[in-house]
């Protein structure tokens, strides 16, 4: 709950203070060395260097604990870690039947391998029916990482020579004799 109280940009501690005790209170009284002299012994090791006065004062800290309290935050944790396991559990379900639809394929440099231009790879203006959608066999220049590949596309084409592996496809030769 907030309470919003109507002042003058000239109004200080003492102003608002007697807003609600009605009566007239100058913070000055509180700073004589009679009054920090206990609090400054107790805290000089604590506290280098206190932004105010209340800096200085030791804070009330509850040690006891409500039963019901603790009880409560005991059952919050153990709650958490079930929903984090299952969590876990249910994401391993989802990457393993994803990965089940996932190709692995890698490719070393110098490798060659078929590129297959999508309508959104080629520049504006050239895409038609009538073009061949795979290029190659274009050689491996370079792995960018384990689902990216740099490779050596003819000069005429004028399109970006990074592709994704669904966009490649591995050459196979059909002079190479297979052995059986």
């Amino acid at each position: 709950m907030s309470h919003f109280i109507p002042c003058r940009k000239s109004n200080d501690a003492s102003h608002v203070a007697a807003l609600f005790s009605g009566m007239s209170i100058n913070f000055m009284d509180c700073l004589c060395p009679s009054f920090l002299t206990p609090l400054l012994e107790n805290s000089v090791e604590e506290a280098s260097n206190p932004a105010s006065v209340l800096d200085l004062v030791p804070l009330l800290v509850p040690k006891k604990v409500h039963p019901k309290a603790e009880e409560l935050a005991t059952i919050l944790q153990q709650e958490h870690q079930q929903v984090k396991l299952k969590l876990e559990v249910a994401n391993a379900k989802y990457k393993a039947a994803a990965d089940q639809h996932r190709k692995q394929v890698i490719f070393e440099v110098g490798d060659l391998a078929w590129v297959l231009i999508t309508k959104d790879k080629r520049p504006e203006g050239q895409y038609s029916k009538l073009r061949p959608r795979k290029y190659g066999p274009c050689r491996n220049l370079k792995r960018i990482n384990a689902n990216a590949y740099e490779v050596e596309l003819p000069k005429n084409m004028a399109i970006s020579n990074t592709f994704n592996v669904q966009h490649l496809s591995a050459y196979h030769d059909p002079n190479a004799i297979k052995s059986t």
